[in-house]
């Protein structure tokens, strides 16, 4: 599994270095941000589902845009706009408007996608709208961190988000490595197209492997280049 990250974030020009120590989840990689006097404004959290604690926590003072299309997540977004300053819009991110089907999972809701696959599904329709339209109204000194968490579709989501993204200081994507979605982001893709925008990766954290132990999917955090946030 190492291996084969490895040789997948060198053929793309980045380093791992842990001489500092290697950050393993997302809050170790948020806390570094905020030890390092980082202070985001405004956090778009993409895919919500239940909810993205360490984030909330970590950065209790900021305000929030919670982006869930799914009526099942409605009980955990309430308690998220009672307890932070969170604004919840539902629609799904896409590369387009309208009304697109998707697939839910019948058991585990947070592995719905616009992407069929292994697992049984029903489909739904749902309203969506580009991360550009969804922003909208925003200052550009608003747009701090951007989280995307939607099984197969990130790169729907940033050709959405073709102006929008650039606003953004950090990026945080789950890549799915092991194909059991049709024809879903491939992260090669993901990983060029966020370097094409002028986005480095600066962390790796929440590997996780299938059930014959091969990389199935990790959380990666970019930074945009033209930001001023210290994260050495």
């Amino acid at each position: 599994m190492k291996k084969i990250l490895k040789k997948l974030i060198n053929l793309f020009g980045y380093e791992i270095n842990k001489s500092r120590g290697q950050r393993i989840n997302m809050r170790q990689s948020l806390l570094h941000l905020k030890e390092n006097g980082y202070k985001p404004k405004l956090i778009v959290d993409v895919g919500v589902a239940d909810g993205t604690p360490e984030i909330y926590e970590i950065f209790p003072e900021s305000k929030f845009l919670l982006v869930e299309p799914l009526d099942y997540f409605q009980k955990s977004i309430n308690k998220i706009i009672k307890t932070y300053d969170a604004t919840h819009i539902k629609v799904a991110a896409g590369s387009s408007s309208g009304i697109k089907k998707f697939m839910i999972s019948e058991n585990k809701h947070s592995n719905s996608s616009f992407y069929s696959g292994k697992l049984d599904r029903k489909e739904v329709s749902v309203r969506v709208d580009t991360l550009d339209n969804i922003v909208d109204g925003f200052s550009i000194d608003d747009l701090s961190i951007l989280k995307i968490d939607v099984e197969g579709a990130e790169l729907d989501v940033l050709k959405g988000g073709n102006e929008s993204i650039k606003r953004f200081d950090f990026i945080i994507l789950e890549l799915t490595f092991t194909g059991f979605l049709n024809n879903a982001s491939k992260p090669a893709e993901i990983i060029n197209h966020m370097s094409k925008n002028n986005f480095e990766m600066i962390d790796i954290f929440n590997l996780r492997n299938n059930h014959e132990n091969d990389l199935s999917q990790g959380d990666f955090l970019f930074k945009n280049c033209h930001d001023s946030a210290t994260t050495n």
